[in-house]
Parts: structure tokens; sequence; C-alpha cells
């Protein structure tokens, strides 16, 4: 097993594979740098030598329980080099559950694993993790075919009205408007 020295991972990168970075997949037909699944641990990866770690709509579709997160988590954690940052998207949680996902992410999911956390849980994981920013998407427009100039002109007007307020919009507007289909969490790693 060859054992990679990285500073950028694309996890679970599929066919679009952020550019400047590795790649790493467990689909050998996307061709990714790193033939891996992401729920296999230990990964062929020196510990503390990834800086930005960007995972895309992998996280959910590897996930059988909410063990799972947390041991995937901890990987990441593992390899991530001290002052990195994880960039991940996930479909919101209006989206679960589903045939292609089990588990579904909530507003500050990624608290749970923190050492800032107060709450109780199983799956506590005592990491230095700390909220940067985030991002609602709403609509993807990429698979709306006649639609898609239209939509796309209210998803630049829309997008950013979902993003004033993270209490307006996870309390009132998910639940009367609906339509988010995905959110991006960038966090910073200690």
């Amino acid at each position: 097993m060859i054992i990679y020295d990285i500073m950028k991972l694309d996890v679970g990168c599929g066919y679009a594979k952020k550019e400047g970075f590795i790649g790493m997949d467990s689909d050998k037909n996307c061709k990714p740098d790193i033939l891996w699944n992401m729920t296999k641990f230990p990964y062929p990866i020196k510990s503390e030598r990834v800086k930005v770690l960007h995972s895309q709509h992998a996280l959910e579709n590897s996930l059988t329980s909410k063990d799972t997160v947390s041991k995937i988590l901890k990987e990441w954690y593992r390899i991530s080099c001290p002052n990195s940052i994880w960039i991940i998207t996930l479909p919101h949680w209006t989206r679960f559950p589903s045939l292609e996902h089990l588990i579904g992410f909530e507003y500050k999911w990624w608290q749970v694993f923190s050492t800032h956390y107060t709450g109780t849980t199983d799956h506590h994981l005592d990491m230095d993790i700390k909220f940067s920013s985030m991002k609602y998407n709403w609509r993807r427009t990429d698979y709306l075919h006649g639609f898609g100039n239209l939509l796309k002109v209210i998803r630049a007007i829309w997008n950013p009205i979902l993003n004033l307020n993270d209490s307006l919009t996870e309390e009132l507007l998910c639940y009367k408007l609906g339509g988010i289909t995905e959110w991006t969490f960038v966090l910073k790693i200690k």
C-alpha cells in the first residue's frame, strides 16, 4: 500500500475532482488519484498532512450509521494538519430520508464532535473543530432542463436572502418555502 503525503484532498471526488486537489474515491471508473473507500480505515495518507479537505456530496453517500460518521470524521481529523480547513457540502436535512441517504445533517451537526460541545452523545470525539462559515444553496439547476435559466436567476436572488440569517432560514424559510437542496460548511481544524 502506498502512503500518500498530500496537502489538498478531495474525498469522494467522483467524476468532478476539484482542480489542484488529490482525488480519493472508491469508484475506479472515475479514475481517482487514490482508489479508496472512505469507510476503510486508516486511509493511505500520513497523519497531519492535509491542509485543505474538500468533500462534496460524498459523506452522506458512505454512511450506514451515526457511528460511521464518527469514524470518518476521526480519520479526517487524523490526516488534517493543525489549522487546516474542511469544506463539506451536504444535502440539506429537508432532503432526508431517501433511498440514497440514510442519515441527515442538521444545522449544527459538526458541534457534536467538537471539544466545545456541551451536550451529551455517544459520538463525541473531542476534536478541536471551529465553525467558520456556512452557505445555503437553493435548487441546483444543473438537472432542470428547460427552466434552467429562469431558475438560475431566481437562485441568484434567493441564495443571498437564505444566507442573511441562519435561524430565520432554518426555523421559517425551510418549512414554509422549502427548496434548499444543499449547504456548504467550512470548518477550521485546530
